[in-house]
């Protein structure tokens, strides 16, 4: 497995989120944005769109702008490790103050599904 967040787990992200579909499929694109800041790999910010039935991972300033996104969470990488390995919730982040979120509440809410199943 390689390490979180680094070149080679974005790419193994990026080609399980290329091999993924979403049934049913999401009605209008929806990007969503993660920053996670002081990590081995220094900040690290990815775009995730779903279209349709399918989705894209863009390593930020490769074509993307996390600024745009209709979601955007942000947090420290220790954070998003705990997060990712199920050690602490997302929800739990952020009713903390751990983990930020912003853009389109309603648009999260009505996506929680398709946002679900992207899972780690």
């Amino acid at each position: 497995m390689p390490e979180y967040l680094s070149d080679e787990w974005l790419a193994a992200a990026r080609q399980a989120l290329e091999a993924a579909t979403f049934d049913p499929p999401i009605d209008a694109p929806l990007a969503v944005s993660q920053v996670v800041s002081e990590g081995p790999h220094g900040v690290v910010a990815y775009t995730i769109t779903i279209d349709g039935a399918t989705a894209t991972l863009r390593r930020d300033g490769q074509g993307t702008d996390p600024h745009t996104a209709d979601l955007r969470f942000s947090q420290t990488y220790a954070t998003a490790a705990a997060i990712a390995r199920g050690d602490e919730s997302a929800q739990w982040a952020f009713m903390h103050g751990r983990l930020q979120v912003g853009g389109d509440i309603g648009r999260m809410i009505a996506a929680i599904a398709v946002i679900e199943t992207l899972g780690d």
